[in-house]
């Protein structure tokens, strides 16, 4: 990704992320007057979507935050778990650690990112003690009947809608990198959104649309509308009731995949800085982002808690 798209996908960052931190404050809030398992639902979204963002643009520490955070409100749903003062407590420590490196991005600052990362892993060791019985075996996205609704379909009608609306408002500008932009953006939202589904044929047209584009951007437009067809298809197929796919990559689709591939081979000249992406291998559908100026963490994955989860 070149250095003006990353900069106008880091610019979008920095508008989604407040909303996105308001509801996120909003709904905790409010969370044990008005305890539901459709009111925990919302906070989970609202974090993975988060992690998404962040890993869009390079923001791993708080991406792996945001991941541990939506790990807790997962392990929330289960029914037999209540929400005492201590629980309620720690989950505004959770959040104020989410807060403060977004913060931090958002006006600019400095923030001291060691020392937020060190007590988000104190924070979420404690609430995985205090919910140490729910992280015992693998915890998954709680079921229609548990939220009395089909969260899927309420997930694609409302929230993936707007996603691909933001899509086709971008193609109807016509500004490539506008466009690339978008479907980076909203198709990282829905890879990870097809993990937690179980939706691998939605997962995949989110994979092969990333590829394409880290392939040639320049074709921005022509990946962007093949891409959002497939979408399309996909999110139509969910809401007929399909729970198992979610749809698949066009042909056309895979074939602007597998042309990266064909120049590698057939012209080592230009192209012979590029390299043959792994089958099977998700994280190498991702483009790689450059460094933002702003610190980073020393981050891995084992300074926090480790959960079991299908993410």
């Amino acid at each position: 990704m070149n250095d003006s798209l990353h900069e106008q996908s880091y610019a979008y960052f920095l508008q989604e992320a407040p909303q996105l931190l308001q509801v996120l404050e909003e709904e905790l809030l409010n969370l044990k007057a008005e305890w539901s398992m459709n009111k925990v639902h919302t906070l989970m979204r609202v974090t993975h979507t988060l992690k998404g963002s962040a890993a869009c643009v390079g923001l791993d520490s708080i991406k792996q935050i945001a991941h541990s955070f939506e790990d807790i409100f997962r392990h929330l749903c289960r029914p037999e778990v209540t929400l005492d003062r201590e629980t309620e407590a720690l989950l505004f420590e959770a959040y104020d650690c989410l807060r403060t490196p977004l913060m931090a991005e958002i006006t600019g600052s400095h923030s001291h990112d060691a020392e937020v990362f060190d007590r988000a892993a104190a924070v979420f060791s404690e609430l995985q003690a205090k919910l140490g019985v729910n992280f015992a075996s693998e915890v998954e996205i709680p079921n229609s009947d548990e939220l009395g609704f089909d969260v899927t379909k309420s997930i694609f009608e409302v929230g993936v809608a707007q996603r691909l609306a933001e899509i086709d408002r971008a193609l109807a500008g016509g500004e490539v990198e506008t466009i690339a932009i978008a479907l980076q953006t909203q198709a990282e939202v829905f890879l990870g959104l097809a993990e937690s589904l179980n939706l691998p044929g939605f997962g995949a047209i989110a994979s092969a649309a990333i590829a394409a584009l880290a392939g040639d951007p320049d074709k921005a437009i022509t990946i962007a509308q093949i891409a959002l067809a497939d979408f399309q298809q996909g999110q139509a197929s969910i809401l007929a009731g399909d729970r198992s796919g979610g749809g698949s990559p066009s042909a056309q689709l895979l074939e602007l995949v597998g042309g990266e591939d064909k120049e590698d081979k057939g012209d080592k000249g230009d192209k012979g800085t590029r390299k043959t992406r792994g089958q099977g291998d998700k994280e190498a559908f991702l483009p790689q982002l450059p460094q933002l100026s702003s610190p980073r963490l020393p981050l891995s994955h084992s300074r926090l808690p480790k959960m079991k989860t299908p993410c």
